[in-house]
């Protein structure tokens, strides 16, 4: 029997409480925390850690050959976890459009599905969407090639940003492409394979590299044929990522008998739930808060997020038992 590692849980609420910091937080704070470095792995955390997850799904089943994993009842359950959260969402930000702006119509209302909504983050969507489609080749790909295959594929990720720079592909698109992450979804496959035998060493000095790069492009303003949009967050900066994940993965076993760490563990597991209900809040919600001090404003985007999407996370849940009751 599969012991649950509630460590990889933790690992996720934290990644979702820097997203809520992230966005309460100004771009000049954000750098003199040195959040590039810490909660501005946040997404780049939540793509590893879906790569190392999917990828232990694969294995836990068996899958070697490409019908297998984009086997119809398999795909339509990993996608409905995506979407039906989703489409809810969606459709309360175009209702509240509907309601009191007359900015909505028919190409609108579709553009803003394919976007992924409103609101910070919301990116994220059709990003986790591409990812759920990409990864059967990625894990294929690292189960087949056993030269060098973490090589090839940071080099494939360049290749991709340099597609989009001669391509003179806009903010907009390149936004909701899923090609900053690819690497960062490889290492997430990488080490779902090889989690019993990583060379440390050989962790640390690429970790560093990554550091090295992060600080240069944020604090020294280098720029690399990757760096066009969304600086810092490409594939040289994925190995520092993946040394915080392994640290989290590695560190002794979160005990479920804490009350506090039972309430790391539940945001962890609702943390996609929590990342929409945050995109409703910046989108419309914080802006009825009355003037307020920072410190308590910040403490307020955090608790409201964080219930909001908490209880959105049960809510789903039992309406879903409610569903199969009835079936």
């Amino acid at each position: 029997m599969n012991i649950r590692n509630y460590n990889m849980d933790v690992l996720k609420a934290l990644a979702i409480i820097s997203v809520i910091l992230l966005h309460s937080l100004t771009f000049k704070t954000e750098l003199k925390i040195l959040a590039p470095h810490h909660i501005k792995q946040a997404v780049p955390v939540f793509m590893i850690l879906t790569g190392y997850n999917t990828a232990k799904s694969y294995q836990k089943r068996g899958f070697k050959t490409l019908p297998q994993f984009y086997e119809f009842n398999y795909l339509r359950k990993r996608l409905e976890r995506l979407i039906y959260p989703f489409v809810f969402i969606w459709l309360l930000q175009m209702l509240t459009l509907f309601l009191f702006t007359d900015k909505l119509d028919l190409s609108l209302f579709i553009r803003s599905f394919f976007r992924g909504g409103r609101g910070p983050g919301s990116y994220f969507v059709p990003i986790i969407v591409q990812t759920t489609l990409l990864l059967p080749f990625i894990y294929l790909f690292l189960k087949k090639n056993k030269k060098q295959p973490l090589l090839i594929m940071f080099l494939v990720s360049l290749g991709l940003e340099l597609f989009s720079r001669l391509t003179d592909m806009g903010a907009a698109s390149y936004r909701l492409l899923v090609f900053r992450y690819v690497f960062a979804l490889t290492l997430g496959v990488w080490l779902a394979m090889n989690d019993k035998k990583v060379n440390y060493k050989w962790l640390a000095f690429l970790s560093i590299v990554s550091f090295i790069y992060i600080t240069a492009v944020n604090y020294f303003d280098w720029i690399f044929i990757m760096e066009k949009y969304w600086e810092g967050s490409h594939a040289p900066a994925y190995f520092w990522t993946l040394l915080i994940v392994v640290i989290g993965l590695k560190l002794p076993p979160v005990r479920i008998e804490r009350k506090v760490n039972r309430i790391f563990v539940k945001i962890g597991q609702a943390s996609y739930h929590i990342f929409l209900a945050q995109m409703v809040y910046f989108w419309r919600l914080k802006d009825l808060l009355p003037p307020l001090p920072p410190a308590v404003k910040l403490s307020l985007n955090m608790v409201l997020c964080l219930v909001l999407g908490l209880l959105f996370f049960e809510l789903e849940k039992l309406a879903w038992k409610r569903v199969v009751s009835k079936n």
